[in-house]
């Protein structure tokens, strides 16, 4: 009895020590500033940079289709419209933290307009429904008038996000293409997977 005292006895110590030291103060890897307090005093010296600012080189994300058209116009570029919900999605959260951020996918993205919707949301929903998307996230590709080119929905990697995009892009390249090679000889023709809208 007096074993089972003093293991219990021993394990509590333990564990009363180990939590002490997860809640001291830790020095930084860097520098050797103190940690702040939880006083919520911040230490002196350069402030931390928030969270919600946006780093630099990212895409920045248009809120509205009427700017996109009008920009993608103007440029003469191609639109990406990400219908996300990251708060009520984890596929639409592994894309936002996963995948988008990648410095290669940062740099693609750079050859759009792009435009975010936040879906299942009442400024989400007009759009949702003009578009058809049924399930986030969704990607919808459109010309520079706003005409769709094609789509595709789920979580990618990486390099999966671009290759798709990328046949999206070139989607009306390969369609030309295909439609000139049918009328030389329509029977070599063969089309690929590519979703295009049906309308």
């Amino acid at each position: 009895m007096k074993r089972v005292a003093i293991v219990l006895t021993l394990l509590f110590a333990c564990s009363v020590i180990a939590f002490a030291q997860t809640e001291a103060p830790k020095e930084e890897a860097k520098g050797g500033k103190p940690a702040p307090e939880k006083s919520g005093e911040e230490p002196k010296g350069e402030p931390e940079k928030k969270p919600e600012e946006k780093p630099a080189g990212e895409v920045e994300w248009l809120s509205s289709l009427d700017e996109a058209k009008k920009l993608a116009k103007e440029k003469g570029l191609k639109i990406i419209v990400l219908f996300t919900n990251p708060d009520r999605c984890p596929p639409c959260r592994m894309l936002d933290s996963r995948t988008i951020p990648q410095e290669e996918v940062q740099k693609f993205l750079k050859g759009f307009v792009l435009l975010k919707v936040n879906a299942w949301t009442s400024q989400g929903r007009p759009l949702e429904r003009q578009f058809g998307v049924r399930s986030i996230p969704t990607i919808v590709m459109l010309d520079s008038g706003g005409k769709e080119i094609g789509r595709f929905s789920g979580y990618r990697d990486a390099q999966s996000f671009i290759s798709v995009l990328t046949d999206l892009r070139d989607a009306d390249t390969y369609i030309a293409e295909g439609e000139k090679m049918s009328k030389e000889s329509p029977d070599t023709v063969s089309y690929t997977h590519l979703t295009l809208p049906t309308n």
